[in-house]
């Protein structure tokens, strides 16, 4: 807001229409200036629409003791051919001086420098231009500009990471565990500090501090959170005086922790039909946004499915979950993106599909059927011929039935042992008669008995 003063200098120069400077005043040179930075509130002239615009922007704020630029523009003139005068007024040191500077009106352009250097200054200072023609000093446009005078040096911080430059009109996010560039830009386009010896004071928030000559630092924080940032600057002029000027900032920064460890866990291996199960987990600042993406190729390598997001979510925790059912066989490839405010990270992991085995139970089962049936029907086969050689065995060999009864019934048949135990335990016949019995003639029944 501009000072009483300001208007009673304005109501004052409108009142008295005080006459400009003559044709032989200095006129300065104009110069064209780029990347001008405006801080002050531009005010046109009051016309009719349609009418001709003046434009007035400065490169202020300026500290006491400094220049300050101030840059006319004018939208059109109402005869190009002529020529035409900025006559610039304001006050100085408490003083009205209304006929401070002019410079001549070129390609619709004029500028003026002033140097500010009474404490009366300090605050909002305003700067009146009037464009006259130079001929008949009619007045064809006014405007104002104004510029705030400080007693402290102008300073501002900016903030970068790997290349990026902190957003320092919003929250500064930073990386923890990597270097923080931090830089204090002193705003001073009259180069009044140009041979000055600058101190900066930093202090990093977290209990550490350093002093440096040079207006760049790199630092390192090792633990998430926000910090204040604070940087005392203090600059020792080269003129008579050593004149010493000071300047202050102070900046916050928020730290985070960059995703790290981002690790998938689930089967390589699986069937079609199937329904795997995918967990990832990791390190880092939350929320973590995870981005889940399946990508198929064929035995000809060929895609099927696009490397798009088929699964997303904010998570509070650095972890998800991911669910899939394989419909075809192949080799997929599934990947994980994790992100949170100051990071991305990338996991990959692959996945091997192949037909369900749906005849090996069944093969198995016959299998085990088989070699039941084989030992069956080997034990049965055995048995069998056990059996059978058995009887073989049975039928060269003749049970004696012994009968103790004596009697004329039981002749016979002792006599028929008699001839079986005789063949059993006595040698080979060697004589005749024996002989003659074993070919079915009977021997003499003397001789029987005396065996017996």
């Amino acid at each position: 807001m501009m000072r009483f003063d300001t208007y009673m200098f304005v109501f004052i120069y409108l009142c008295f229409a005080i006459l400009p400077l003559s044709s032989s005043s200095v006129v300065q040179s104009v110069h064209e200036h780029e990347n001008i930075q405006p801080h002050n509130l531009n005010v046109e002239s009051g016309r009719k629409p349609g009418s001709i615009m003046l434009t007035i922007v400065n490169d202020g704020p300026t500290i006491l003791g400094a220049n300050t630029t101030y840059y006319a523009t004018l939208s059109s003139l109402p005869n190009p051919g002529a020529k035409y005068i900025c006559y610039w007024s304001e006050l100085k040191c408490g003083k009205l001086m209304p006929t401070w500077s002019t410079t001549e009106l070129i390609s619709n352009k004029c500028n003026t420098t002033s140097r500010y250097n009474c404490t009366q200054n300090l605050g909002d200072h305003t700067m009146l231009l009037r464009i006259l023609h130079k001929g008949s000093m009619k007045e064809i446009a006014t405007s104002i500009s104004t510029v705030e005078i400080t007693e402290y040096m102008n300073v501002k911080l900016s903030v970068q990471q790997d290349g990026t430059v902190c957003n320092t009109t919003d929250k500064c996010l930073v990386t923890t565990k990597k270097s923080v560039q931090m830089t204090v830009d002193i705003h001073d386009p009259s180069n009044f500090f140009k041979d000055a010896f600058i101190e900066y004071d930093w202090l990093y928030g977290d209990g550490n501090s350093e002093l440096s000559v040079e207006p760049m630092v790199l630092y390192n924080y090792s633990t998430p959170g926000r910090y204040k940032v604070q940087v005392n600057l203090t600059a020792f002029l080269q003129d008579e005086e050593r004149t010493e000027k000071s300047g202050y900032l102070s900046y916050y920064i928020d730290l985070l922790d960059a995703v790290s460890n981002l690790t998938i866990t689930g089967s390589s291996k699986t069937t079609v039909g199937s329904v795997g199960q995918y967990n990832v987990s990791c390190n880092g600042s939350v929320p973590v946004s995870f981005c889940w993406s399946m990508v198929h190729h064929t035995q000809d390598n060929s895609t099927i499915d696009n490397d798009t997001c088929i699964w997303t979510v904010s998570s509070p925790f650095c972890n998800d979950t991911f669910k899939y059912r394989f419909n075809t066989t192949g080799t997929y490839h599934l990947r994980v993106k994790a992100i949170n405010d100051v990071s991305l990270l990338i996991s990959e992991t692959s996945i091997d599909v192949k037909l369900a085995p749906v005849v090996a139970a069944s093969i198995t089962a016959g299998l085990v059927f088989g070699i039941l049936i084989g030992i069956i029907f080997s034990i049965v086969s055995i048995t069998i011929v056990v059996q059978s050689y058995r009887k073989d065995r049975m039928r060269h060999v003749e049970v004696a039935n012994f009968d103790f009864q004596r009697n004329e019934t039981n002749e016979s048949s002792l006599s028929n042992f008699a001839r079986r135990l005789r063949t059993m335990v006595t040698p080979p016949p060697s004589s005749r008669e024996e002989q003659l019995y074993l070919f079915g003639q009977k021997p003499n029944v003397a001789r029987e008995l005396d065996v017996l």
